[in-house]
């Protein structure tokens, strides 16, 4: 063999192996992909993805509604637009009951049962239903959670606030424990004209970072709950 076929062979296989580390990186890229997302996640305070609304309960040993909320141990706050309907509110009502009981600080930030007919309106059609619909869900709302407060005696009142808002909200969240080792807020997200029952939801646990994804949708609605009415 002469030096030129030597380095002929030299180089075909050199480019083999470069052919050969293109086609294993191409094929292992979806999975370096797929970490790449996951660490992003985990740093934004992403710890559950709830695709479906059925996911809450199949995801979840805690998934329903009334479960979900017993898990706050220090304090709870939703900030959404009408929270329960039909036998939920009474799961709902015994389950904040409970929390209240062990001195865990409730705040339900619930649309103004004032707010007027257009904003209504819009409402509706977004979560695909009727006006009509809409405003009974709010009303009802605000009379199922004033009766709680209501049965409560004068020391437990203190840990339950009542707070109304009148913001252009596309969707809930419960935030749990806020500032502690244990906190989490779960944000379920409506999809225009979809209905309530085709929503999706994400939620965020861990040490928030400063500006993550995290502290910033916490934040966001913590900012409706200050500038909230107090209701008595």
């Amino acid at each position: 063999m002469n030096g030129g076929d030597f380095l002929l062979g030299v180089g075909a296989s050199v480019v083999a192996a470069g052919v050969l580390a293109a086609v294993e990186y191409f094929r292992k890229a979806p999975l370096i992909k797929s970490f790449q997302v996951g660490y992003r996640a985990r740093t934004s305070g992403i710890v559950n993805i709830f695709p479906e609304r059925g996911d809450y309960l199949r995801l979840r040993p805690d998934g329903d509604i009334a479960s979900y909320i017993s898990t706050a141990q220090q304090s709870l706050t939703y900030v959404g637009f009408g929270l329960g309907h039909g036998v939920q509110f009474s799961e709902v009502t015994k389950a904040l009951h409970g929390l209240i009981a062990k001195r865990v600080r409730v705040c339900l930030v619930l649309l103004d049962p004032t707010i007027d007919a257009p904003y209504v309106d819009r409402l509706a059609r977004y979560f695909s239903t009727t006006a009509e619909a809409q405003r009974r869900l709010i009303e009802e709302s605000w009379a199922e959670f004033r009766r709680l407060r209501a049965g409560l005696s004068v020391s437990e009142q203190a840990f339950l606030e009542l707070r109304a808002h009148k913001e252009l909200l596309t969707s809930s969240a419960f935030i749990f424990d806020a500032g502690s080792a244990t906190a989490k807020t779960l944000v379920d997200f409506k999809i225009y004209a979809r209905g309530r029952d085709k929503s999706f939801g994400i939620e965020f646990s861990g040490t928030a970072r400063a500006a993550s994804l995290f502290e910033r949708m916490t934040q966001s609605f913590e900012t409706v709950r200050d500038i909230a009415t107090a209701m008595t």
